[in-house]
């Protein structure tokens, strides 16, 4: 009987043995199933861009093969771990140093600028610095397609201080930067009703203010109401899921209603 025991528990302590050989740990197992750093294909991607970007000239100096770099660097930085996230956003964000001579006419190229601002816009958190960076910047302040693009790639970002950010360019005296901070706001739906609340008092006195200046002869003001009239109404119908006309219908609105929980 002794034997039997001593052989019974010989058995059990091999049959555990085998099981630790070939257990994988838990530790190992999360590492796996996360998303891949270092991956040769990212690698290649961001030199190849970042040599296109170091060329300059008047004519096109590989700007649409850059473009399809960025393409594929959006592409691959949702299969890519956190270490090369972070090296794709610092790799679009590059972009903006480029040097690019004017056309002939005079205008900018900025489709390569404006591609890297989109991407930048669908990477997340992290991509809200890069961005703040380059709004308003000397190099780059003078291009409004551009700008508008920033400022709204920087409300894809949901990120607070991007939402902190957008509020104070609401007040900004331009319209071009009024407009993208407007619609910019509207991106933060996924906010609870008291956020939702503040931005939409924010875009509604923006509204008003720039309704009752536009009533006098000064051109700026009436660019200004333009420019803000369009994209702050379809973001508070987008922050309040309610839907009104006129300035005045909706501060009526929002006198009735700015008590209300408006998540349920």
């Amino acid at each position: 009987m002794c034997t039997i025991l001593f052989t019974s528990t010989r058995q059990a302590f091999l049959l555990l043995l085998m099981l630790m050989c070939h257990v994988t740990p838990v530790s190992a197992l999360a590492q796996q199933d996360g998303p891949p750093d270092g991956r040769e294909i990212v690698e290649t991607l961001l030199d190849e861009l970042a040599n296109y970007v170091r060329k300059s000239g008047r004519d096109d100096p590989g700007d649409s093969a850059a473009m399809k770099r960025i393409d594929q660097l959006g592409k691959e930085f949702k299969l890519s771990g956190p270490k090369d996230k972070k090296s794709i956003i610092r790799g679009l964000e590059r972009v903006f140093l480029a040097k690019r001579r004017a056309e002939k006419d005079g205008s900018q190229k900025t489709a390569l600028f404006i591609l890297a601002a989109r991407g930048l816009g669908g990477m997340g958190t992290d991509a809200t610095a890069p961005l703040l960076k380059w709004i308003d910047s000397s190099r780059h302040k003078n291009d409004l397609a551009l700008q508008r693009e920033l400022i709204l790639s920087l409300g894809r970002t949901k990120s607070k201080k991007a939402r902190k950010e957008l509020q104070d360019l609401l007040k900004d005296v331009r319209p071009t930067f009024k407009s993208a901070a407007a619609t910019g706001l509207g991106m933060f739906t996924h906010e609870p009703s008291k956020v939702r609340k503040e931005l939409f008092e924010d875009l509604l006195k923006a509204l008003m203010q720039a309704r009752a200046n536009s009533l006098g002869q000064n051109t700026t003001a009436q660019e200004i109401w333009s420019a803000l009239n369009g994209p702050s109404t379809s973001s508070m119908r987008k922050l309040s899921r309610a839907s009104e006309g006129s300035p005045e219908a909706w501060q009526r609105w929002w006198n009735k209603n700015k008590r209300r929980d408006w998540d349920k």
